[in-house]
């Protein structure tokens, strides 16, 4: 069954299409030579085209790596509390007994710093950011009689202080989401929080400022000037130079947080925004422009090493010539007839030479 199939099929070629394909070959042989020349030359279109787009994202990417920031960071920020502030506050709301101006100070406000030079958190000192501050807060008791409460911010002598408060909830739609939500409430799914943003920072640069207070947070020199006129000695408690670190502040002892974070997100301008907001727009107008003088200078350079290749040519050196004209006298002479003279290997090239001056056969020449 199968070789009936396959002489079929080969009938049907042979009275078929082996006709129409000698016809085509009949057609297509004369131009055999300007179709492989064309082939030839799409080929070498073809990958010098691909080369140059390729190198030309490759430069698009190699301007997006070093022109664009890191667009957004954030940082987890731990609250440092001191109990006896927390109790010393307790007291005073309930008692009313006690110094607001040291429960109040700065020396009893839960505090969290951020150091921009760790590894982990890297920030461009020429570049401007704009900071938020994120708070997890459950709807405590304690936190819902805060009020209103100050979120502080301070990197070497910038200050920032923004108020921020709870959202206010009726008690009856406490009641009815405590009452719709139970389920989720009683095994942890969900928690009764809120989360607030508070804008600290619309835009600063992270670089290295000097400060003007021995106790600050920037320090980059030994020696400043106080307000006092007093000068800070070098055995006072004073941090490292260059260090770039940003305090957080609550002023509010006992505030209770569930989480805290920062967010840094850069502010673009220019090129970077336009990279930033239009990135595969930006990708295929940049591989174009560079795609130009790319193609440009590669034709130039394959013209200039054709061009010294062919002009200066394959060079021999007097060994290689003296093996290659022994081996051409070994090849034309193969031996030595009776009158001494050598015998040429192909004799045809002679006859030649005799016809065209006319020398007459050898078969004439004795019956003259």
């Amino acid at each position: 069954m199968i070789e009936l199939i396959f002489a079929y099929l080969l009938g049907l070629y042979d009275g078929l299409l082996r006709p129409v394909f000698q016809r085509i070959w009949l057609y297509v042989e004369p131009y055999l030579g300007t179709i492989k020349s064309l082939i030839i030359r799409s080929s070498a279109v073809f990958v010098i085209s691909s080369f140059c787009l390729y190198l030309s994202a490759f430069l698009v990417g190699v301007v997006y790596y070093y022109n664009m920031p890191i667009t957004y960071q954030s940082y987890e920020l731990n609250f440092q509390y001191k109990r006896s502030c927390i109790q010393q506050h307790r007291n005073y709301v309930k008692s009313g007994k006690g110094l607001p101006g040291m429960i109040y100070g700065e020396d009893c406000f839960p505090t969290a710093t951020v150091k921009f030079d760790d590894l982990s958190n890297k920030v461009n000192p020429h570049q401007a950011y704009e900071v938020h501050l994120s708070l997890k807060l459950p709807n405590s008791p304690a936190n819902m009689n805060i009020g209103m409460f100050m979120a502080t911010i301070q990197y070497g002598s910038e200050i920032s202080s923004q108020p921020a408060s709870l959202n206010y909830h009726p008690l009856i739609i406490r009641i009815a989401s405590t009452i719709l939500f139970w389920p989720f409430l009683m095994f942890d799914v969900m928690e009764s929080t809120q989360t607030l943003n508070i804008q600290l920072f619309k835009r600063i640069n992270f670089g290295l400022k000097p400060s003007q207070d021995c106790n600050a947070n920037y320090v980059s020199s030994s020696h400043f000037q106080l307000k006092d006129e007093t000068t800070c000695s070098k055995s006072s408690n004073i941090k490292p130079p260059h260090q770039r670190i940003a305090t957080v502040h609550i002023d509010y002892p006992e505030i209770e947080i569930n989480s805290a974070t920062l967010h840094i997100t850069a502010k673009l301008s220019g090129l970077q925004y336009f990279l930033f907001q239009w990135p595969i727009f930006s990708f295929v107008l940049g591989t174009m422009i560079f795609f130009t003088p790319v193609l440009a200078s590669t034709v130039v350079v394959l013209y200039i090493f054709l061009y010294v290749r062919r002009s200066n040519g394959p060079v021999r050196t007097d060994m290689e010539q003296q093996t290659t004209s022994s081996q051409d006298t070994n090849v034309e002479t193969v031996g030595v007839g009776n009158d001494g003279q050598s015998t040429p290997l192909n004799p045809e090239p002679l006859e030649l030479e005799h016809s065209e001056f006319g020398t007459a056969n050898p078969s004439n020449a004795g019956s003259s």
